[in-house]
Order: C-alpha cells, then structure tokens, then sequence
C-alpha cells in the first residue's frame, strides 16, 4: 500500500506521541477476541463504521505490556465497538476501556481525549482457558 509520508516515518520509527519524554514504545502480549456487533448508533467526529447488513467487527482486546512510558508493567482491557474508517485509514473503535494505572487515565485524556477508567486488571493464566 501506499501510505502518507506521516504514517510511513511513523511505522518505520519506535517512537511517535506528542512528547518527546514519551517514546510509546510498548513491548509486552496482545490478545484479541473478535465478534459480530450490531453497529454503534453513534460514533464520535468523522470516524465512520464499516459495516454490511447493520453488523460490524468488535470483540475484547486485552494488553500486558512488561515496559511502558507509565512505568513498569502496564494492562489494559478495552471493549471494540465497531470496525471504523476515517481519512482512509482503518482501524478499531474502542467503546470502553480500563487501564491498570492513574497515570495512564491522566494520559489517555491529555494525550487521546479519551476517558479510561483506572482499574486493577488480573489475567489468570492458569487453566484451559484465559480469563480476564
């Protein structure tokens, strides 16, 4: 594909964000359950769903980064609310999300404008099957 010279300085770099002090470079595990969602009536400023027949892609994400610009250990637990498009870019819009730290709720307004709840997040690993 051909990307902008923005997204194309940004995927070949570790760091980007607002602030230098803040690389945002997070090493750690991701894991993603995707599931059919009806489409959201509402989705903010010009984010546009993808969707066929009223249903788009959503799910559960969940993070454990061992290292990040919060300090430390970092999760976070976020429910998709739809698969988006904006300027021709496509992605995942986040309904709801929890962070494991204050800190990172501080930053999730000040750097996204976005309101993250801070919460204790356990992932229990033992079992047959994961658990949050």
């Amino acid at each position: 594909p051909r990307w902008p010279a923005a997204a194309a300085t940004a995927i070949g770099s570790e760091e980007n964000g607002i602030d230098p002090a803040y690389p945002w470079r997070f090493d750690g595990r991701l894991w993603f359950r995707p599931s059919l969602v009806r489409v959201p009536e509402v989705l903010p400023g010009d984010v546009k769903p993808i969707a066929l027949l009223g249903w788009t892609i959503g799910g559960v994400v969940c993070l454990e980064y061992d290292e990040a610009p919060t300090g430390g250990g970092y999760r976070e637990y976020a429910t998709m609310g739809s698969l988006v498009a904006k300027r021709g870019t496509v992605g995942q819009w986040g309904r709801r999300m929890f962070v494991g730290t204050g800190e990172a709720e501080t930053l999730c307004r000040r750097v996204w404008d976005w309101s993250a709840a801070a919460r204790e997040i356990e992932f229990a690993e033992a079992g047959a099957a994961l658990s949050v």
